[in-house]
């Protein structure tokens, strides 16, 4: 427990900066995240090697950035495309064929995508951002905590064996009742209270799923941590799971509502 919360100060004193600074300082921090986080993946494949990673970690980063370029984020994604199944053409079939380029591609769009919707919406507004990573924050530490001391019934033990039906209704009332003042007072002060609950209660879901999601990669690739980058927290991917998928979720409430 001790050395998870030197590490957490560690990593609010680092990534809190880029956060309120905005601008190519965010662009910079966000993309080595990304190129972390998109690397973490990989490793799973042993099968690839330093030159495998290198054009998906860049296409990772454009696709990023892109709008800093006035390049809308689906002309991006279509280069990007073009760029990692072109080659299956020219290049020997037992280095690089369909499947491996198939295989780097979803890996690039597995991470490319949300954290380029991580990126937007931060440079849209900064209270928006921070209210979604708050949902994430809050509905995973009140799940753990509650969970650790209280928690009896398993959520889905082969997939997450630590995770409870308390842990999960913890972190759900915490972040509709935290998250949903957080918006009132520094997003939209006129909005509607039902509405956002609601909003904050499917996106608490979603965290959850995000974490299931990135822990049954692991458990299927046998490890505990993505990796070891962030001394008892894990990797990239461990810290954002639950943000990614919230951030997607919330990207698709925003289309259709």
């Amino acid at each position: 427990m001790k050395k998870r919360l030197i590490t957490a100060f560690i990593m609010l004193i680092i990534l809190i900066p880029p956060v309120l600074i905005g601008g190519i300082t965010f662009d910079v921090a966000i993309s080595i995240l990304s190129v972390i986080a998109l690397n973490e993946l990989l490793n799973f494949n042993k099968d690839l090697t330093i030159y495998n990673k290198i054009v998906p970690s860049a296409l990772t980063v454009f696709i990023i950035i892109s709008e800093r370029f006035n390049i809308e984020l689906d002309k991006a994604i279509s280069l990007s495309m073009l760029l990692m199944f072109i080659p299956i053409i020219f290049l020997d079939k037992d280095k690089y064929d369909f499947n491996k380029a198939s295989y780097l591609f979803l890996n690039v769009m597995l991470i490319g995508f949300p954290f380029s919707l991580i990126r937007n919406i931060r440079f849209d507004d900064i209270n928006l951002f921070l209210y979604l990573y708050l949902i994430a924050v809050t509905s995973d530490t009140f799940a753990y905590l509650i969970g650790r001391f209280f928690g009896k019934r398993k959520l889905i033990e082969k997939v997450s064996p630590n995770k409870t039906y308390e842990g999960f209704f913890a972190g759900l009332i915490a972040s509709m009742v935290i998250c949903s003042m957080f918006y009132m007072y520094f997003v939209d002060p006129a909005c509607n209270l039902v509405s956002i609950i609601i909003q904050i209660a499917i996106l608490s879901v979603f965290s959850l799923l995000g974490d299931l999601f990135f822990s049954q990669i692991k458990r299927l690739n046998n490890v505990k941590d993505y990796s070891n980058i962030f001394p008892g927290h894990g990797g990239v991917l461990d810290r954002f799971d639950s943000f990614i998928f919230v951030v997607i979720a919330y990207t698709i409430i925003m289309i259709f509502f």
